[in-house]
C-alpha cells in the first residue's frame, strides 16, 4: 500500500503564518504518487485504486474549476450541522442511542476547535443530560438508565470540561468514579472497558484521562499499566489492542496518549513507533490509513497525527536527558550548568528527511544534537493532511467525511477538525509556529499543549 516516503517538503516562510506554497496536489506530477500494483492485482490494491480515482476527479475538479487555489474551510455550513446536532438528531443515528455522550462530545469538541462560543441554555441542557447518563455506582453509561462504560465515562467527562463551568464540574461524582475505575482495574495493569466486559488499550486511555481531569489519580490506581500498554507495542512499532495484535492508530494513539498522562512515555520504543506512524500517512491521498494495506480515512488526522506532538514531546525530552547526563558526567563539571529547557533547544532544526531517506531518523539512532527534530514543524507532510481535509473531507452543506463518496457524521467532524488543527499549528506559547493553509480564516484553535 502506498505511503509517503518520498514527500518533499516545501517550508513557508516563518515570518507568514499562511501557506504560500502551490497546493501539493495539484503538481502536475503528484499521479506519479499512486499505487503501483505490478500488474498484480489483489483484493486490497482493487480497493485502493477505487479511492484514489474518486480523489483524482475531486483534485482534477478543484483545479478546473480555480484559476487560483484557495482552499476555503466551511466554517459557517459546519456551525450550523453541529448546533442543529445538539437540539435534534435524524433517525440515521438510533444506532448511537448507547453512544449518546459521544454526540455530546464530538459536536462540544468540533464547536471549540471552530471557535464558536457554547450558549448557556446549551450548556445547562448538556449538564442535565450528562448527569441523567452518570450511574449511582461511578462513571457514565451511553445514555441514561444504561450501564457504565469506560468509553462514555471519557466522553462525558471531556465534554463537561469543555462546558468548563461549575455547574458541569458538579456534575462529576468523582468519589464514585474512582470506585468505578478500581472496579475495572485488573491484576495485570489492564482495565475492563465495563464490568464484565472486554480489555484493550481504549480501556487504560480513557481510564487515565478522566483521572488526570478529575485529579483523582491515586499510586496503586494504575500500578503495571505502563508495563501492559508496553507489551501491546508489536514489531510493527506502532500498538495493538492487546499484546500480539495488530498495530492500529486508535490503539496507539490510546496507548501512548495514556503514557504521556502517566509521565511514562519511556516504557515504549519511540523511534519504532515514529517510523511506524510517518508510514501511515498516504503518498497520493495526503491523509492517514489506520493499518498497513488499509484506505484513507479522514478520522486518522487527529487518530495518526495527533501521535506525531505527544512522539515530538517525548523524544525531545528523551535527548535532552541523555545530553544533561553527559554534561553532568563530564569532566570538569561543577552543578551549576543549568538544566535545558523548552526555550534552550538542544536539536537546532536543519531540515527533516522523510522515512527511507538517507539520513533520515529512521536509519540512525537520535543522539545529541540530532537534527531530525524540526523546532518549527511536526514529523508528517501538514500541506498534504491540510489539502486533504480540506478538499476531501468536506461536505457541501456542513459536517465532514472519512473520504469522498461517504457520508458526513459528528465522529469524522470532530477528528477531521482535529487534526486539521494539529496540521495547522506546531509547538505551543513562544515556541508556536503555524503554518494555515488556505485563507487566514482557516486557521483553528489550537489543539494540543
Amino acid at each position: 500500500m502506498a505511503s509517503p516516503s518520498s514527500f518533499t517538503y516545501c517550508c513557508p516562510p516563518s515570518s507568514s503564518p499562511v501557506w504560500s506554497e502551490p497546493l501539493y496536489s495539484l503538481r502536475p506530477e503528484h499521479a506519479r504518487e499512486r499505487l503501483q500494483d505490478d500488474s498484480v492485482e489483489t483484493v486490497t490494491s482493487m480497493e485502493q485504486a477505487k479511492v484514489e480515482e474518486k480523489i483524482q476527479e475531486v483534485f482534477s475538479s478543484y483545479k478546473f474549476n480555480h484559476l487560483v487555489p484557495r482552499l476555503i474551510l466551511q466554517r459557517e455550513k459546519h456551525f450550523h450541522y453541529l448546533k442543529r446536532g445538539l437540539r435534534q438528531l435524524t433517525d440515521a443515528y438510533e444506532c448511537l442511542d448507547a453512544s449518546r455522550p459521544w454526540l455530546c462530545y464530538w459536536i462540544l469538541h468540533s464547536l471549540e476547535l471552530l471557535d464558536e462560543p457554547i450558549p448557556q441554555m446549551v450548556a445547562t441542557d448538556v449538564c442535565q443530560f450528562l448527569e441523567l447518563c452518570q450511574s449511582p455506582e461511578g462513571g457514565f453509561g451511553g445514555g441514561p438508565g444504561q450501564y457504565p462504560h469506560l468509553a462514555p465515562t471519557y466522553a462525558a467527562v471531556n465534554a463537561l470540561c469543555i462546558i468548563g463551568t461549575e455547574e458541569a464540574y458538579d456534575v462529576i461524582n468523582r468519589e464514585k468514579l474512582l470506585q468505578y475505575l478500581y472496579s475495572l482495574k485488573q491484576p495485570d495493569g489492564s482495565f475492563l472497558m465495563h464490568v464484565g466486559g472486554e480489555v484493550d488499550v481504549r480501556s487504560a486511555y480513557c481510564a487515565a484521562s478522566v483521572a488526570s481531569l478529575t485529579n483523582i489519580i491515586t499510586p496503586d490506581l494504575f500500578e503495571g499499566t505502563a508495563e501492559w500498554i508496553a507489551r501491546c507495542q508489536n514489531w510493527e512499532g506502532g500498538i495493538g489492542g492487546v499484546p500480539g495484535m495488530e498495530a492500529h492508530g486508535g490503539y496507539t494513539f490510546c496507548g501512548l496518549a495514556a503514557l504521556v498522562i502517566l509521565k511514562k512515555e519511556r516504557f515504549l520504543n519511540l523511534k519504532s513507533l515514529l517510523q511506524w506512524v510517518t508510514g501511515r500517512q498516504m503518498r497520493f491521498e495526503g491523509g492517514f490509513q489506520g493499518r498497513c494495506n488499509k484506505l484513507v480515512d479522514g478520522c486518522y488526522s487527529f487518530w495518526q497525527a495527533g501521535l506525531l506532538p505527544l512522539l515530538h514531546r517525548a523524544l525531545h525530552a528523551q535527548v535532552a536527558a541523555l545530553q544533561w547526563a553527559h554534561v553532568e558526567s563530564s569532566p570538569g563539571h561543577n552543578g551549576k550548568c543549568q538544566r535545558p529547557g523548552r526555550e534552550q533547544s538542544i536539536c537546532v532544526h536543519t531540515g527533516w528527511h522523510p522515512p527511507s531517506f538517507p539520513g533520515s531518523i529512521h536509519n540512525s539512532p537520535l543522539t545529541m544534537g540530532d537534527p531530525a527534530l524540526s523546532m518549527s514543524r511536526w514529523m508528517f507532510h501538514q500541506q498534504a493532511l491540510q489539502e486533504y481535509i480540506l478538499m476531501c473531507c468536506q461536505c457541501p452543506t456542513g459536517g465532514l467525511l472519512d473520504k469522498p463518496g461517504k457520508s458526513r457524521d459528528f465522529y469524522h467532524t470532530c477528528y477531521c477538525l482535529s487534526g486539521l488543527s494539529i496540521a495547522q499549528h506546531f509547538g505551543s506559547g513562544a515556541m508556536l509556529h503555524d503554518v494555515v493553509l488556505g485563507v487566514p480564516e482557516n486557521a483553528l484553535l489550537v489543539l494540543h499543549s
